[in-house]
């Protein structure tokens, strides 16, 4: 497998531009350490996958590529560079213009800072993870929505399935129509408020924001989902208890009143035969369900796992309708997910555009695979993004 100048194994990227723009910018960065990226973390500086170390305190300059449509090719060929916690951006027209800090790490390009300078640019990015693990290698990638929703990207990454390493495998993830991202826009703007104040017009195109993103601009409810989390504190102090099955322990929700929830397993030790606890976990707020920032006593990975699932389930309004559904309800019934009020209509529109109705718009939607099934692929072989129709 060739290299680059750095000595990170390379892949063929074909990046396509199906949307109405001539000219697009792409900026990738990652590092080679991921538990050290201070002094550690680079961009793509030129088509042929090498890469060079960001500035340390560096002005705002652009780190991009120009990729710019001829009259006979809409079709780009780059090689992607094995680093890991990868981050690609496209932007449209204009380069994005970056900062770094005092140890070469770039800021996070920002979709709901007005001051900010790429804010008036229309952009969006997908995520991912090269690991090196000595014998074999790893590429996850994956599209997101946790910020914002703004260009339609399919994405699709070939290498090795990683249960059968000889069998070749292909994962496809995003939105592959032409007309998913107009759809959505219009869905959003239908569904009144306050789902269409998500919408923010830039140069004539709209980014829609994350309802946590517009919440912190004022301009989305602090209190959405605040009466339901309570009526959920309500019926299970009373109904069926939420069980939780983690590492062959069942976590039942013993007390649950106005303040929490309190799961106690029914075995003292795990099938690893690791200790286990209670766990108290309070009724979250509306932001903590949008920011997956629901946290337990004791916080752990059990504790987590439990949060986690009570988050996808409270902004899923799945809990109290479905108390024999399972908990969190399984993706086999995702039937059931955005089905009664209050819904969260930012999540429930792109779900039913994504491929697969896949979609990643918050940070629980991982939980019971709704943000789509394995993405990781061994010794990847390609990587190829689309960028769709915008209108």
């Amino acid at each position: 497998m060739p290299k680059n100048n750095i000595g990170r194994e390379l892949i063929p990227f074909t990046i396509v531009n199906n949307s109405s723009a001539d000219l697009l910018y792409l900026y990738m960065f990652g590092t080679t350490k991921p538990l050290e990226p201070k002094n550690n973390t680079y961009y793509l500086s030129d088509y042929k996958g090498d890469c060079t170390l960001f500035d340390r305190e560096g002005v705002k300059k652009s780190y991009g590529l120009k990729l710019q449509r001829d009259t006979a090719n809409n079709v780009f060929s780059v090689s992607f560079p094995q680093l890991d916690a990868v981050r690609v951006y496209i932007s449209l027209g204009n380069p994005l213009l970056i900062n770094t800090d005092q140890f070469g790490i770039p800021e996070a390009v920002s979709a709901d800072s007005p001051s900010g300078p790429n804010y008036k640019d229309y952009w969006d990015f997908v995520e991912g993870t090269w690991h090196d693990y000595g014998t074999h290698t790893v590429l996850h990638m994956n599209t997101t929505q946790v910020d914002a929703f703004g260009l339609p990207f399919k994405i699709e990454h070939s290498g090795y399935d990683p249960s059968n390493p000889k069998k070749p495998l292909t994962i496809v993830g995003g939105f592959d129509s032409n007309k998913a991202r107009i759809n959505i826009i219009n869905d959003l703007l239908a569904a009144g408020k306050p789902w269409k104040d998500l919408a923010i017009p830039v140069v004539g195109i709209p980014r829609i924001l994350m309802p946590l993103k517009a919440l912190d601009l004022g301009v989305f409810p602090k209190n959405q989902l605040d009466d339901y989390i309570a009526e959920v504190g309500r019926f299970y102090q009373h109904g069926t208890p939420l069980v939780f099955k983690y590492a062959g322990v069942n976590y039942t929700s013993v007390t649950i009143a106005s303040h929490g929830f309190v799961f106690a397993p029914d075995k003292a030790k795990d099938d690893a035969g690791k200790a286990t606890s209670e766990y108290s976990i309070p009724l979250p707020t509306t932001r903590q369900c949008y920011a997956q920032n629901i946290i337990s006593s004791p916080d752990d990975g059990v504790g987590r796992a439990i949060c986690a699932a009570l988050g996808a389930s409270f902004l899923r309004s799945t809990l109290k309708f479905y108390p024999d559904a399972g908990f969190p309800v399984p993706q086999e019934e995702r039937s059931l997910y955005y089905a009664k009020s209050p819904i969260c209509e930012y999540a429930r529109i792109i779900h039913k555009y994504g491929i697969d109705n896949h979609a990643f718009c918050y940070g629980y939607d991982e939980v019971a695979g709704d943000a789509g099934p394995n993405r990781d692929v061994f010794n990847p072989t390609s990587l190829k993004l689309t960028l769709n129709a915008l209108t």
